[in-house]
């Protein structure tokens, strides 16, 4: 699993105890998906990235979103991905039990693949 950022860390700690757990988890996939994917804190939220930028997280009071900056590339057959500019895609997820951990791992797999090209 690739490093964490102590600064995430510490973004994640005022967070309600079911948005923390669907953080943690969420950044655990991310972290696992890709073998060293680097996480970071920038632009107030964490951002991971591998030859340029692959995901995000941003945190909201009843749910967690999970971005991809070329989510429009990604193969999301389930259309669970959500959005309507021109490539950035994502998903709003509120509790553990929503996570989609197969589709996330891929999606983070694709999205840093699309990055190599």
């Amino acid at each position: 699993m690739s490093a964490r950022d102590k600064k995430v860390d510490d973004f994640f700690k005022n967070a309600n105890s079911e948005i923390k757990k669907v953080a943690e988890n969420l950044r655990d996939l991310i972290l696992k998906a890709e073998p060293g994917i680097e996480e970071v804190y920038k632009w107030r939220h964490p951002v991971y990235s591998k030859n340029g930028e692959v995901c995000h997280l941003m945190l909201a009071r009843d749910h967690i979103t999970l971005g991809f900056w070329r989510g429009n590339e990604l193969d999301d057959p389930k259309n669970l991905l959500t959005g309507t500019g021109a490539r950035h895609r994502n998903i709003k997820v509120g509790n553990v039990a929503e996570i989609p951990k197969k589709e996330v791992t891929n999606w983070v797999k694709q999205a840093a693949s699309l990055n190599k090209k």
